[in-house]
Formats: structure tokens, C-alpha cells, sequence
């Protein structure tokens, strides 16, 4: 698990708040993440000034060793395009392969561009590497 301080304005009042927010998440090691993740509680914020309530969205790293998955998602937003998120993410394997020893199996990757319908995310991008978790232990 991987949490990071930001200063972020609220949507609706503009007041900005210092938060703690997760990069990443083991939900082996954390179960009641993967809990806060679909019930949509994961990153959420509620505003110092108004109360307004809202989830902030950015690139999170989703671990469950015991099943061997992992899932980077990374929003389609204003400032990131789907296109750039798919570059980014093309150039990103293309490293992985690089760097990883001739005795290591590359991972296998699926894309996916759908919706997690119970938190309204979209564009996910799973990674399923059964070889990478011993290569990154």
C-alpha cells in the first residue's frame, strides 16, 4: 500500500484541503481495501469547507499476489487522453520486456476498456503477471 499527500480544490467551493490519497493498494495485505475499492469509498474526499463528497480520480496500482493480478487503472481525464493512456501504456510493456531477465516469462496483459459498474470507474487496464510477482518480491 502506497498513500501520497496532496493539495486538492474541492469541486464545488474551490477551498483547498490537504488529503492523503492511495497510489497503490495490496489487498492481500490490506483486505479492507479491496472492500473501500467496490464500494466506491477508496479515494474519496469530503470537503473541509462545503462537505461536499467526492472521489478523486488518478492512476492506481491494484496488487492481489495470492491471485497473481494486478490492475493499473488510469483515468481518461481532461489533462490524459485514452490515446495517451494507451501510448503510455504500450511504451510501458515494451520496458517491462526489456528489462526483464532472459529466464523470466513476460507477463501476460489484457486491455480493457470498460466500466466497474457498482463505482462508475472506467478504463481499466489489467495485468495478469504470474512471473513478474516473483521477479518484484
Amino acid at each position: 500500500m502506497s498513500t501520497k499527500k496532496f493539495t486538492i480544490g474541492c469541486p464545488s467551493c474551490g477551498v483547498t484541503q490537504e488529503v492523503e490519497l492511495h497510489e497503490s493498494i495490496n489487498v492481500q495485505s490490506n483486505p479492507e481495501l479491496k472492500q473501500a475499492l467496490l464500494e466506491n469509498r477508496l479515494n474519496r474526499v469530503t470537503c473541509s469547507d462545503c462537505e461536499a463528497n467526492f472521489r478523486i480520480d488518478m492512476p492506481l496500482l491494484y496488487s492481489d499476489p495470492e491471485h497473481e493480478l494486478m490492475v493499473h487503472w488510469i483515468p481518461e481525464t481532461k489533462q490524459v487522453s485514452c490515446d495517451q493512456i494507451i501510448e503510455d501504456f504500450d511504451r510501458s510493456l515494451e520496458e517491462i520486456n526489456q528489462i526483464l531477465p532472459k529466464d523470466i516469462t513476460p507477463p501476460t496483459v489484457f486491455l480493457s476498456n470498460g466500466t466497474l459498474s457498482s463505482t462508475g470507474i472506467k478504463k481499466l487496464f489489467l495485468w495478469t503477471i504470474p512471473s513478474i510477482f516473483a521477479f518484484i518480491r
